[in-house]
């Protein structure tokens, strides 16, 4: 997915800002899910709670938008542990791994110098769970935080393991592949690609703090 987005009245120092691109150009990014998928206020969010204790009623097409925002929500706090401790971007003991450009998976496997490197060459990269209905196979510290996100969130996973919605895994780092910028007064023009299921507006707040967003 291609993308050309222009910020508008851009009032941070543009030397930072250009510190902030360069990083990201290099390290990648955290691939967190956007508001598109959560609702406004985490409204979707709310709503698959309701719909999990009984209180909230829809048709049975709309309970796949429910049930993706609860997964989403679950990756999201997932992601966030990871940021916390700033392993997003790095393997730790138990993880499983995604080969960058496609759908493979592979591990958990011993954190070995080569495993080192290729995250650090963003050859792979660590994923997180999209909880659901089965066993992700995480390990050690990787299902330490998978578990402490459970128990934090139970009622979302328990809804989701009842509807039978299948545990999938989502890469915790996205690249902004092809990246450059150019500056024109208090504008800033981005010209970037990301991965299918990436979102433009989770590379912008690495950023930026963003008034207004909207992403395609």
């Amino acid at each position: 997915n291609a993308f050309e987005i222009t910020l508008r009245n851009v009032s941070v120092d543009k030397a930072l800002l250009e510190q902030r691109l360069l990083a990201v150009k290099e390290q990648g990014f955290p691939n967190y899910f956007g508001e598109q998928r959560l609702g406004r206020d985490d409204g979707n969010v709310k709503s698959a709670l309701a719909l999990f204790n009984g209180e909230f009623r829809c048709k049975s097409f709309q309970r796949s938008m429910y049930y993706s925002a609860a997964r989403s929500y679950l990756f999201n706090r997932y992601l966030s542990e990871r940021v916390a401790e700033q392993t997003w971007n790095k393997a730790i003991a138990g993880d499983k791994f995604n080969l960058d450009g496609s759908n493979a998976l592979f591990g958990p496997e011993p954190i070995t110098d080569e495993i080192i490197q290729r995250v650090a060459q963003h050859d792979i990269h660590p994923v997180g769970p999209l909880l659901g209905d089965g066993e992700t196979g995480l390990a050690d510290a990787a299902l330490a935080h998978q578990q402490s996100v459970e128990i934090e969130a139970q009622v979302l996973l328990d809804g989701l393991r009842k509807a039978r919605v299948e545990t999938a895994f989502r890469p915790l780092r996205a690249d902004a592949k092809s990246l450059n910028w150019q500056f024109d007064n208090d504008l800033c023009r981005l010209h970037f690609e990301l991965r299918s299921g990436s979102f433009a507006t989770a590379f912008i707040r690495e950023l930026v703090n963003l008034s207004h967003a909207a992403d395609s």
